[in-house]
């Protein structure tokens, strides 16, 4: 047993013949001639040894063999004895024993006599495995020749134990230096692969909807067809249960189909079948009690170790856990941060929006105080003018004079119409003693008209008609200044180069009602967009260019006198904003009457002067009626603003209770009591675009919750 996986070049310890001289290397072993009782204590000694020990003669026949050559090759000690030792090796190493034996016998040089040696067997069913040899050449007394004497060692186990801990090591290196999640399960899959002789893998990882995905890690043996694999592999998604994947990742144990043709879980038996591909492993990755992966392994058959290796696989993928799941926590972590940067990106460019805003709504501000001024000190010096003028006595003057004094006096008319108009412009909008006042539309026109020409743009051609004997409407001159400017504003807005803008005033056959609209032939409005037109804060402008509260306003106009607004619109044709306002003396619509007796209101409690003021303008817009404390929530208030306290949060829970028609927002940052009342929080009082979101999301609630 000698050289059971020697090379041809490497001469063995037997030969077919005795040589025609002794050896002269190595000096062989004697025994001394036993008594009987030495042989049965040596026999004894053999026969339990739990290795095999084989015992051939110098041409190679087997001569003795104890019991353990059956547990190791599968022959019983009288199938092995008188047979050639070659039996149990593997080719081409038994047909070549006999030579190895010659060449040994002439030179006498061989390499595995006296130390142990690494080879092959071969059992009685043909399977091959590792073995270690030790040999030894002892001379007989009486015997023509030497014997040799070997113990073997089945080294199956060790072997694969150093196989298994070679893979893990070199896993667990090419894991730890794999850049990323795809690099590390491309590895894996390969060097699994590689050690199984499984012919496919691929990686599966679930997705935030809760599905398993094929990832983009697939690994396969050189050969299979591309154009087939494709089929494989795209867009492949299963939900937990489906499919050889999914039924790993539900049950977090290894799954393993012998004959995937037969086997009803399996959704691409067909595509698997096409490349020879007929058996399947899938093994869920775990971290902790979570799967983070499933390996899928394909190949035409699983072997007779499949047990082992699928021990092997588990162990070897192991360590992927922790891995994923620490590279799923970067990729999280790097997401956020790519989402905080362009969130942080985006609110500094909507915080200076927001200032710049704030910075135009502050130089209004200036501006209607310096117009307020300007008109007051223009009519301090216009009416001691027009007092000199009438003091003339035309009779007296000559042509030339005369005529000279007219055109001072239509000069100053003129003036008085700016300064009417200045006055007018500088009034608050929301000014409660509006709601008894009354306009002329003739007169009031006639004031403002030449401001509001200015509302337009250079290229825009305004047409006129306002009747004369117009009767008066119930709405204060600065309100209607207020709402005919944004409706000309919009139509300027919505022309083309040389469009044209019209303002005719009407009254119904009955005198109740007057109707004062304004058209362009401009781009018009779609139906979605003229139906949401009134609604507070809705805006076809860009971000930052619109508040949406213009036609608010409008509509909160006519709505306060008893009117309404109608709208009329065709896209690319144009549009017809008409106000509808009930005359001075006419009973008002029994609807309008409704809305305008009980308007909705909200409380603002706000320290802030200039973020109440710019949240009060906004709410007043939109229709409601704003109260500051001491003043108490009534029955008609819907909105509460208000900023963080233990107080302020029991008044919250207190004014929302029973109440599912009113809404809380909350200034500054509010914690799990706040977000449990739903209130609409604003963290940031300077984010002007997040101010006017907020109390549009609040209204739009309150109006969806209204009966």
């Amino acid at each position: 047993m000698s050289a059971c996986s020697a090379s041809p070049d490497q001469p063995t310890a037997e030969t077919a013949a005795p040589p025609p001289q002794p050896t002269p290397n190595p000096a062989p072993n004697s025994i001394p001639n036993p008594g009987p009782d030495h042989e049965g204590r040596y026999r004894a000694i053999v026969f339990s040894a739990i290795h095999p020990i084989v015992t051939i003669d110098a041409t190679g026949i087997i001569r003795e063999v104890n019991p353990a050559a059956e547990r190791v090759f599968g022959y019983s000690p009288g199938a092995l004895v008188g047979r050639n030792v070659s039996i149990l090796m593997p080719e081409p190493h038994a047909s070549s024993h006999g030579r190895y034996l010659v060449n040994y016998h002439h030179t006498g040089a061989t390499n595995i006599l006296g130390r142990p040696r690494e080879f092959e067997g071969v059992r009685r069913d043909g399977h091959r495995f590792p073995i270690e040899i030790s040999v030894a050449r002892v001379e007989v007394p009486g015997q023509p020749g030497p014997i040799f004497t070997a113990i073997i060692r089945d080294i199956s186990d060790r072997k694969r134990a150093e196989s298994e801990l070679r893979l893990l090591q070199e896993l667990a290196v090419a894991i730890g230096q794999s850049r990323d999640l795809k690099s590390a399960l491309t590895e894996t899959l390969r060097r699994i692969g590689a050690a199984t002789g499984w012919s496919y893998g691929e990686a599966w990882l679930p997705n935030s909807a809760g599905e398993l995905v094929v990832d983009s890690p697939v690994w396969h043996a050189p050969g299979l067809p591309a154009n087939l694999l494709d089929r494989l592999t795209r867009g492949r998604s299963l939900r937990r249960g489906e499919g050889l994947p999914g039924c790993a990742w539900s049950s977090r144990q290894v799954e393993c189909f012998e004959d995937l043709a037969h086997e009803p879980r399996c959704t691409r038996a067909a595509e698997a079948g096409a490349l020879g591909l007929n058996a399947a492993v899938a093994v869920p990755v775990l971290a902790g009690e979570e799967v983070v992966a499933v390996l899928v392994f394909l190949h035409s058959r699983l072997g007779g170790e499949s047990q082992r290796v699928l021990e092997l696989v588990c162990a070897a993928v192991a360590p992927l856990g922790p891995v994923i799941d620490r590279k799923r926590t970067e990729d999280e972590l790097d997401r956020h941060r790519r989402q905080l940067e362009s969130l942080v990106a985006e609110r500094t460019a909507e915080l200076e929006r927001s200032h710049e805003q704030l910075r135009q709504a502050d130089r209004l501000v200036a501006i209607g105080t310096l117009a307020a001024g300007l008109g007051h000190d223009m009519n301090n010096v216009l009416f001691p003018i027009r007092c000199r003028l009438d003091a003339l006595d035309a009779s007296k003057l000559t042509d030339e004079v005369r005529e000279e004094c007219l055109a001072i006096r239509r000069s100053v008319d003129y003036l008085q119409q700016l300064t009417d108009g200045l006055r007018l412009l500088a009034l608050d909008p929301s000014d409660a003693d509006a709601s008894s006042a009354s306009t002329d539309i003739s007169d009031w026109w006639d004031q403002v008209g030449v401001l509001m020409r200015r509302a337009l743009p250079r290229h825009a051609q305004l047409e006129t008609r306002i009747p004369l004997d117009l009767p008066p409407v119930g709405v204060a001159p600065h309100r209607l200044t207020q709402a005919v400017l944004n409706l000309l504003s919009n139509a300027g807005a919505a022309i083309a180069r040389e469009g044209h803008v019209r303002l005719a005033a009407s009254a119904a056959d009955d005198e109740s009602t007057v109707r004062l609209a304004v058209s362009d032939d401009g781009c018009g409005m779609s139906d979605e967009v003229r139906r949401r037109a009134l609604d507070p804060f809705f805006t076809t402008k860009k971000r930052g260019l619109g508040t949406g509260l213009g036609l608010s306003l409008v509509n909160g106009v006519a709505l306060s006198a008893g009117g309404n607004v109608d709208i009329q619109s065709t896209p690319g044709r144009g549009t017809t904003v008409t106000l509808e306002l009930p005359a001075v003396g006419s009973p008002p619509r029994p609807a309008a009457r409704s809305r305008s007796a009980s308007p909705p209101e909200a409380m603002l409690s706000v320290a802030d002067p200039r973020t109440a003021t710019l949240v009060a303008a906004f709410l007043r817009a939109a229709g409601y009626e704003v109260h500051t404390p001491p003043a108490a929530p009534g029955r008609s208030t819907r909105v509460l603003l208000t900023e963080p306290s233990a107080v302020a949060l029991r008044s919250a829970r207190q004014f929302l209770k029973g109440r599912p028609d009113r809404r809380v927002v909350l200034f500054g940052a509010g914690g799990p009591e706040w977000q449990r009342t739903g209130a609409i929080i604003i963290e940031n009082a300077n984010d002007f675009e997040k101010i006017r979101q907020g109390i549009a999301d609040a209204l739009s609630a309150v109006k969806e919750a209204s009966p």
